[in-house]
């Protein structure tokens, strides 16, 4: 394009042709940031002040270079205006993306504090005082290290080992054992822990199949617990021979639903993990979890 976009004058300076050419490759700036602009304006209703602030800022450096290499020779404004923007919109993205992240663990860890939960443990407790103290202390501790782990997830925005989310699960179904007795057996299979998950994103499943599977049959039933490691893959399985449901239906109980999507959004957030849940009525539920391994990761 030497020639028609620019040449290089006998002093060694930049100087744009005015030309056809030239005038198309410019004028997609303006063109572009008018796109935006008016993209901006069809759908400000639906997006926060952050986001509108960062398209106008988006569509003003472009036009602003666009102005100015007019009148300045040597340097092309143009893009600096353009690779400020796209900094810009970068910056925005990645703080909408964490407050997303910031809202689904508030969410889950509000549905994690069941008050009826804490008000069954807590008189599960008392009626173990005056049968098995031991076990009323034993439980003690499994229900403070259930709560601590809960109130870490506040303040962690980092994953965090398998085998720190396999022991709140352990401390989750100990209490449960001790609430339905034989109505509820666990089994393990645990093959591999070297990974790491979202804090909070396994033990919501394994408590959906406790509360919506196995507790809803009069019989009570068994959770299955597994964890390998595949080439392509970290994968935990939660499986149960409880009540099941129709998966091609919306949710009777709104939490279930609400608990799913947050649990299937942090995954994806912040591990790019897969979530996969198959169900059937009378039969029960088995929920897949998968985690992308890194590339050249040795199993």
């Amino acid at each position: 394009f030497y020639g028609y976009v620019f040449y290089i004058d006998e002093f060694g300076h930049y100087v744009r042709t005015e030309n056809v050419v030239n005038t198309v490759l410019y004028l997609q700036f303006p063109i572009l940031s008018f796109v935006v602009i008016v993209a901006m304006l069809l759908f400000t209703k639906t997006s926060d002040m952050m986001t509108n602030f960062s398209l106008i800022i988006y569509t003003v450096f472009p036009i602003a270079g666009v102005i100015l290499d007019h009148f300045i020779h040597g340097l092309s404004v143009t893009y600096i205006g353009l690779v400020l923007s796209i900094l810009i919109i970068y910056t925005n993205i990645y703080l909408q993306k964490q407050k997303v992240i910031e809202q689904q663990k508030n969410a889950l860890m509000m549905s994690q504090i069941n008050p009826h939960f804490m008000y069954n443990t807590l008189s599960t407790i008392a009626a173990m005082c005056d049968i098995s103290p031991k076990k009323a202390k034993q439980l003690t501790v499994e229900f403070s290290s259930y709560l601590r782990q809960n109130l870490n997830t506040l303040t962690t925005q980092e994953l965090i080992p398998f085998e720190q989310e396999l022991k709140h699960i352990e401390c989750y179904l100990n209490i449960e054992q001790a609430r339905f007795g034989n109505r509820l057996n666990v089994l393990y299979s645990i093959h591999c822990q070297e990974f790491f998950v979202s804090a909070l994103s396994i033990q919501p499943l394994v408590e959906n199949a406790v509360r919506h599977g196995i507790t809803k049959r009069s019989r009570g039933g068994t959770i299955r617990i597994l964890a390998y490691a595949t080439e392509q893959a970290y994968i935990v399985e939660i499986k149960d021979d409880g009540i099941g449901f129709d998966t091609s239906k919306k949710f009777d109980d709104g939490k279930l639903h609400i608990g799913l999507k947050n649990v299937k959004n942090r995954l994806h957030t912040m591990c790019k993990g897969k979530l996969n849940v198959k169900s059937t009525f009378g039969i029960g539920t088995r929920v897949t979890v998968e985690i992308p391994r890194k590339k050249g990761k040795r199993l």
